[in-house]
């Protein structure tokens, strides 16, 4: 979603006058900040994740499935429970580029407990009902990477006629009513990119850390996309605006989230290189298994860098059609650092002659599962990590429904969405093979997505058969305890 800040937004000439003077102030801020709570520490983890849904409209007379334009009469409804109770809401919800998106988080992080990992899925479940209930009898939410026929003619209800001389966008296929129009960052974002560029979107620091400070140094080589009249001349020990501005608008697999000001809010790290999936047990299988790794990659002091251009290489790998079956990644081959304790050198030891290379190429299998003599694998890390835990008969049973998803995907013995997706059009009795998903083509996949979504119907070549115990709310001795917890390291900070 990125950053939203209320103003009157400035055209790309009069945003590139300031360029300069929005880059020096963002760094200006970003080391303020730094310097100020770099040394904030014992704080709990607390983690979370988002989820972007498409409305879609279906014409069952017709057979057509379109983008369905109500984002922001949607977001106007949502949003008014956190007004009213902000603590009392099982889901935040925020405006996405499209006109027919919207983006659900949970209304609260979850916390350090194992337990919380056996909530997400159930939450949400409950966003996506929250959100339904709004929605007429042939409309409904999906998760999809990308709307099939997007850039179609009509792809959208209502239909909206496409304005290539005037509109923000100037695009032949896609129309400015379907950019959400409740901010106007999104369609200041299109037309600044657009002018920044000469031409529309071609669709075929002292005293901080040396990475960190490459890391920044890498994002203010851009230019401020956005900026209102009203956000130029800031007060660099209380705002950040201007950092951002820049940091919003560098779309990375990572994105590094320190803590906003005037927040009780601490360092955050995004995720962002991953698919959303069209299930909430897929979804949750994937936050699950991210928050896990994290809780490995700290308790075992593991090291999993790799060069940048490394993951460049691997970005351009994974487009491949089956890239997770014909494919092999850059990865790292010794894990262990010298801060690894035994539990972890003992596990990993024999997989990693020190003397050869850092760096290897393997499969994603080998990866998810390991290499005989040569590499652990991730899950069983995993594993490795759970046995030391103390976790809950129904959290246990949730956490190996969705490592056995990422497990048989990563093998080759269940398909993935895209893999799915080409199966089911190329198998339509109106596909020509002519890379065109026409109308129908486009309703059949739709409605057989949402009846598996809203468990009507079973995918056990996408899914497998899962059975996870989640639920909407951790036991209440579990919840006593993790405040118990809380409180015990508040005191110990202040």
């Amino acid at each position: 979603m990125g950053l939203l800040s209320e103003g009157s937004p400035l055209s790309w000439e009069e945003t590139k006058k300031y360029a300069d003077h929005v880059r020096r102030h963002g760094i200006v801020q970003f080391i303020k900040l730094y310097h100020r709570l770099k040394d904030r520490q014992n704080d709990c983890l607390k983690w979370g994740d988002e989820i972007e849904y498409m409305i879609i409209k279906l014409d069952h007379a017709n057979q057509t499935a379109k983008v369905c334009l109500k984002a922001e009469k949607l977001l106007s409804v949502l949003q008014e429970k956190e007004k009213e109770n902000l603590d009392g809401v099982n889901a935040l919800w925020r405006p996405e580029f499209g006109a027919y998106m919207i983006e659900g988080t949970p209304g609260k992080p979850y916390g350090a407990l194992s337990s919380c990992f056996n909530v997400v899925e159930a939450n949400m479940r409950a966003r996506r009902f929250e959100a339904e209930e709004l929605l007429e009898s042939d409309e409904t939410l999906l998760c999809l990477t990308s709307f099939p026929r997007l850039g179609c003619p009509d792809f959208t209800f209502p239909s909206a006629k496409l304005n290539p001389k005037e509109s923000a966008l100037r695009s032949l296929f896609f129309p400015d009513e379907a950019v959400f129009g409740g901010h106007p960052r999104f369609k200041t974002l299109a037309r600044n990119i657009r002018q920044r560029r000469n031409k529309k979107v071609i669709i075929n620091v002292p005293n901080i850390d040396h990475l960190l400070s490459q890391h920044i140094a890498h994002l203010f080589i851009r230019d401020p996309i956005t900026l209102f009249s009203e956000k130029i001349n800031q007060n660099d020990d209380e705002d950040s605006d201007h950092f951002e501005n820049i940091q919003s608008t560098n779309w990375q697999t990572m994105r590094f989230k320190p803590p906003p000001p005037n927040s009780s809010i601490g360092w955050r790290v995004e995720f962002r290189s991953m698919e959303v999936q069209m299930t909430e047990f897929e979804n949750a299988a994937y936050v699950v298994f991210i928050v896990l790794l994290t809780r490995v990659i700290l308790s075992f002091q593991l090291n999993l860098l790799i060069p940048l251009s490394k993951v460049d290489e691997n970005l351009a790998k994974a487009q491949k059609r089956d890239a997770i079956l014909t494919e092999k990644f850059w990865f790292r081959k010794d894990l262990t650092t010298c801060e690894s304790p035994p539990v972890a050198t003992e596990y990993i030891a024999g997989c990693c002659n020190p003397n050869e290379c850092q760096y290897t190429q393997m499969t994603i299998n080998e990866i998810i599962n390991g290499k005989k003599n040569e590499f652990p694998g991730l899950v069983p890390l995993i594993q490795k990590f759970l046995s030391s835990m103390d976790v809950d008969v129904d959290t246990q049973c949730s956490i190996q429904q969705y490592l056995q998803l990422i497990k048989l995907r990563a093998k080759g013995e269940l398909m993935t969405p895209a893999r799915w997706i080409r199966d089911f059009v190329s198998k339509h009795p109106n596909y020509k093979f002519d890379s065109v998903v026409d109308d129908l083509i486009n309703y059949d996949l739709l409605l057989r997505i949402d009846k598996i979504t809203q468990g009507k119907e079973e995918c056990p070549e996408l899914l497998g058969k899962p059975l996870s115990r989640s639920k909407e709310h951790i036991p209440s001795a579990v919840s006593k305890a993790e405040k118990i917890y809380s409180n015990t390291l508040n005191n110990k900070i202040s």
